[in-house]
């Protein structure tokens, strides 16, 4: 994929994002509800890099934190850092991977308003923008598609959330996002997934 097409895709995706995530001026106040309701969940999980970097790094652990906040009607307000350590198949190839993102979520169970026992079975899509940084040790290179020692990089992130209600405030949080760095000469796609606690505060 040379330079013009990478271009494009970006702002294809651009585009879409903002299609997806236009709400009309709110008119009614009850609509409009940025930070009414908020949740914080922190999640343990794994990322898994896909396309040619997938031979030479294993699915390394991650940890991050999802802050979730109503917005408007179905659509609620997302922001989340991640730290990965990944680690390739040499033992001095590890590679240190933050990541923090911005979109949106559509509450697609509210919007379905499916009982309790089939809502919580459907995930919750979402779309956004992230930003990449790279911090490598001992013998790391920058191979295909990764990013340069010390680098970041913006991207954008499909994901899939779950929020499955326990007791009280408390919910058990399933996460699953695919990550696009806009890294040249292609993009690098990385798979994640966690597994953790919500709080409604």
């Amino acid at each position: 994929m040379n330079n013009d097409t990478s271009r494009f895709g970006k702002k294809i995706f651009i585009i879409a994002l903002l299609i997806f995530s236009a709400v009309p001026t709110p008119s009614a106040p009850s609509q409009f509800a940025l930070w009414n309701k908020l949740d914080l969940s922190i999640l343990g999980g794994a990322t898994i890099l896909q396309g040619n970097l997938e031979d030479q790094f294993q699915a390394s652990p991650q940890i991050e934190a999802n802050l979730i906040s109503s917005y408007y009607g179905n659509f609620l307000a997302l922001g989340w850092i991640q730290y990965a350590l990944l680690m390739g198949e040499a033992p001095k190839s590890q590679v240190h991977l933050g990541q923090g993102g911005a979109g949106l979520i559509y509450d697609l169970p509210k919007a379905l308003n499916m009982p309790h026992p089939l809502k919580v079975c459907l995930p919750r899509p979402g779309i956004g923008f992230l930003l990449s940084l790279i911090r490598g040790e001992g013998h790391y290179e920058n191979e295909m598609y990764l990013l340069s020692d010390n680098e970041s990089e913006f991207g954008h992130f499909f994901s899939l959330n779950w929020k499955i209600p326990l007791k009280d405030r408390y919910s058990l949080a399933l996460n699953s996002r695919w990550n696009m760095i806009w890294s040249e000469p292609k993009f690098t796609h990385l798979l994640s997934t966690g597994l953790g606690i919500t709080w409604d505060l």
